[in-house]
Order: structure tokens, then C-alpha cells, then sequence
């Protein structure tokens, strides 16, 4: 009997072992470079092969649980076993593979007579993977590791990909701690794990543990970049969607909270776009805590905080009148605090500031009763009409015809219908062109 051929040496296979990916490494003597034939001299001894061990002789991968237990803290790996550190500059999910196998060669696997490789099971909680699958997500585990930045960024794109290979429990145990340790990789790496990780939600969910998805993202959210911050707040978003009331007061809540107190300035900017997520599910103190939060951001001394917070306002007290019991004392402080910061930041010194809050006086208008939005909202969308910043003025011939939609036609007429009067004739031509084209459209 001849042997079986053996697979190349980059092939890798995931374990079937819980607790620890593994790689297996197979030598094809084939494919090793042939050394230099040395002149030999007729009678002379010729050199007897070198009688050192190969390095990787003796060595043995690490047993189940051996990765999440160096992973938590747990003591080394005993005697007879090789941890791969992660060098400086390595990124996330470097260490997922942090011992080789027995160094020993494997027969490769025969193939099927329609070519394709034979299933494996255990990497998916006792589900049967193809060993083409296994190959892949070998490969997108190498390149995770890669100093290359479009090799990681391949690989981070198929994370869900990834993490169905692993099955959930793998998941939860080691997958989703190396994403959190990644936090300083590159602004687009970081985009794609966010927006594998809104993925991830629907996968875990009926596993149970999508809540811990929300570790990568709170330390992404104190990226400096706008783009990754974004991403973060999507991929909020959508782990949110799946929690169920209790969830989210104890895992959401407290990471809003956390981020809004804090004093680096990213935080506190993430901190304005998640307080409208999931407001409906918290109790009437966590919201009562939400409401002290945000009008603190809107009051912050940072312009940008002021900015984020402005552009978000009508979707939180949207959110927050749509959560309180209509004429409940919660409505009634709520609109006793809110609208006073709708007014300050209306005649704030920024017009980077005021060119968000006609967009939130049509949330107002939408939520609040019409006694309010006349009194206190209206008016303040008529000076920011006349504004001295053309900015300014062309934010409010975008959203007037929808502010003119929500309060109705009798209140329009004789508020706002003068103010789109005065823009049409608005010697800017952007403001004049905008409101045109928006009074237009269908």
C-alpha cells in the first residue's frame, strides 16, 4: 500500500475541540526545497544527518478550555505546551490561536467521487462542517493576524462567517473578547467589525449572550473617528433589537450611562446618539436619569457635544413623549425641561448648533400636544427663518414644509407661511432653490 498524499503546510483546520482553536500543520517532505548536492571525494566519510530534533518535536497543543482559561487570567499552560503571545502591533483575534498540535503528519482526507471534501463535526456545537469551510475559515483566521491592513480587513468582514464556523458558545468565549482587544486597529477595520457585530446580534440571539457584543462596541465608541462612531451606533442598534425588556436595563442602560459621564470628549459624542435607543424599555427613573443626561449634553462646553446633541434632540423627546404615559407627571416634566433647551440652543452662539434645530422642532411638533409647539416651538423656527447665517436659513427651507405638515394647515397659515414667504424671496440663492425644490416634491 502506498501512503496517502499529505496536505501542504499552509493548510490549517479549526478543532473540533471546545475551548481552543488549533492548527494543525501537516509536512509534505515534496514540497520542502531540495538542499545543494556537496561534492563528495571517493573514500570519504560522508556526514551523518543532524541528530538535534526538530523543533516542533514533543510539542502539544493545548487540551479543552486551555485558550479561555489563559484568556480569563487562569494560570500558564502546564509543562510540555507552547503559547504563542501576541507580538507588539498584532491586532484583534491574534491570540485565538495559541498553540500548534502535535507536530506529526496527517494523512489528508480522501475526496468524494464529486470532488468535494468529506463533513467534520464539532465546530458548530456538534454540526457537521465541510472541511472546504474548515480550510476557509482557517485561511480568515491568518489573515486576522496579518500586519497587512487589507488581509485583516478581509477577514474582519467575514466575521459572521467566522463565528458560525465557531458556534455560538466559541463565540461568546473567545471570539468576541479579541474584538474588543481591537480597538486600535485601523478606522475602516473597525467599521467592519461594527458592522459584522449588528450580524452577530441575529446569529446569538437565540443562543443566548448577544449581549456581550455590546463590549467591542462600548470601546469603539471612544474612537475619535466620526465614521466609526457611526457604525457603533447602528451596531447598537441592532443588538438592541433583540433584548428583551430586562436586557436592556441591565446591559444597555449602563453602558449609555457610562459613556455619558465620562469625560473624554468621544464618549460623551456617542453617548447623544444612543439615548434615543431602547428608551421605551427602561423604567421611569433610568428615563428620568436619560433626560438629566442629555439636557447635560446639550449644556456641555464642548461645541461638538452641543452639535450631536442638537442633531438628536427630537429624536430622543420623541422617544421619551412616546414612552410616558400620555398625561402622566413624566410627559409634564418632560416638557417642562426639554423646551427651555430647545430655546437655548435655538440662540446658541454656534450656527453649527442652530442649523440642527428646525429638524428637531418637526420631532416636537410630532410628539408634543399643539398647545406647546405654538407657544414655545413655533416661534422659534420663525427667528431661525430670519437668521443671519445663510446656513441657518437654508436648515429651515429643508424642513419647513414638513414643520408646516405637522402642526396642520389653519396653524401653518398664519405662522409659518409668512416665514416661507420671506425665504423664497431670501437673497441667498441655495435657501431660495431648496425650498423650492422641497415645495416640489410629491
Amino acid at each position: 500500500g502506498g501512503h496517502l498524499p499529505q496536505p501542504p503546510r499552509s493548510v490549517r483546520a479549526l478543532s473540533p475541540e471546545p475551548g481552543a482553536l488549533a492548527r494543525t500543520l501537516a509536512r509534505d517532505p515534496s514540497a520542502d526545497p531540495k538542499p545543494e548536492p556537496t561534492p563528495h571525494t571517493p573514500g570519504a566519510r560522508r556526514p551523518s544527518p543532524d541528530p538535534r530534533p526538530s523543533p516542533r518535536a514533543g510539542v502539544r497543543g493545548p487540551g479543552p478550555g486551555v485558550a479561555a482559561a489563559r484568556l480569563h487570567g487562569a494560570p500558564a499552560a502546564s509543562a510540555g505546551t507552547r503559547t504563542l503571545s501576541p507580538a507588539p502591533g498584532r491586532r484583534a483575534l491574534d491570540a485565538l490561536d495559541p498553540a500548534p498540535w502535535p507536530w506529526h503528519p496527517r494523512p489528508a482526507p480522501e475526496r468524494s467521487a464529486a470532488g468535494r471534501w468529506p463533513a467534520r463535526r464539532g465546530a458548530m456545537d456538534g454540526d457537521e462542517i465541510p472541511e472546504e469551510e474548515f480550510r476557509a475559515v482557517s485561511l480568515l483566521l491568518e489573515h486576522a493576524r496579518s500586519e497587512e491592513i487589507d488581509k485583516r480587513l478581509q477577514a474582519c468582514k467575514q466575521l459572521e462567517r467566522i463565528a458560525r464556523a465557531l458556534g455560538a458558545e466559541r463565540t461568546r468565549e473567545e471570539l468576541i473578547p479579541f474584538m474588543e482587544q481591537g480597538a486600535d486597529d485601523e478606522e475602516e477595520i473597525l467599521v467592519a467589525i461594527a458592522e459584522q457585530i449588528a450580524k452577530l446580534a441575529a446569529f446569538l440571539a437565540p443562543h443566548g449572550g448577544a449581549e456581550g457584543l455590546l463590549l467591542p462596541l462600548e470601546s469603539f465608541a471612544q474612537i475619535e473617528e466620526g465614521g466609526v462612531r457611526a457604525a457603533v451606533v447602528a451596531a447598537v442598534a441592532a443588538v438592541a433589537e433583540t433584548f428583551d425588556v430586562a436586557k436592556t436595563r441591565e446591559h444597555l442602560y449602563p453602558m449609555v450611562t457610562r459613556l455619558g459621564a465620562k469625560e473624554w470628549l468621544p464618549c460623551r459624542l456617542t453617548a447623544s446618539c444612543l439615548l434615543p435607543i431602547g428608551c421605551a424599555e427602561l423604567t421611569p427613573a433610568q428615563r428620568a436619569e436619560y433626560l438629566g443626561l442629555f439636557l447635560s449634553l446639550c449644556g456641555d462646553d464642548a461645541v461638538m457635544v452641543r452639535r450631536m446633541a442638537a442633531s438628536n434632540f427630537g429624536s430622543f423627546v420623541r422617544a421619551a413623549a412616546a414612552a410616558a404615559a400620555p398625561g402622566s407627571a413624566e410627559l409634564s416634566e418632560l416638557k417642562a425641561k426639554v423646551l427651555p433647551q430647545f430655546k437655548a440652543l435655538g440662540g446658541d452662539e454656534m450656527d453649527s448648533v442652530r442649523i440642527h434645530i428646525c429638524e428637531a422642532a418637526v420631532s416636537l411638533a410630532e410628539g408634543l400636544d399643539r398647545a406647546a409647539v405654538v407657544e414655545q416651538v413655533l416661534p422659534v423656527a420663525v427667528q431661525l427663518s430670519r437668521e443671519g447665517k445663510w446656513r441657518v436659513r437654508w436648515s429651515t427651507a429643508v424642513h419647513l414644509p414638513a414643520l408646516c405638515a405637522a402642526v396642520g394647515p389653519d396653524t401653518a397659515d398664519n405662522t409659518l407661511v409668512p416665514a416661507g414667504t420671506a425665504l423664497l424671496n431670501d437673497p441667498e440663492a441655495e435657501a431660495t432653490l431648496t425650498l423650492t425644490q422641497t415645495l416640489t416634491q410629491p
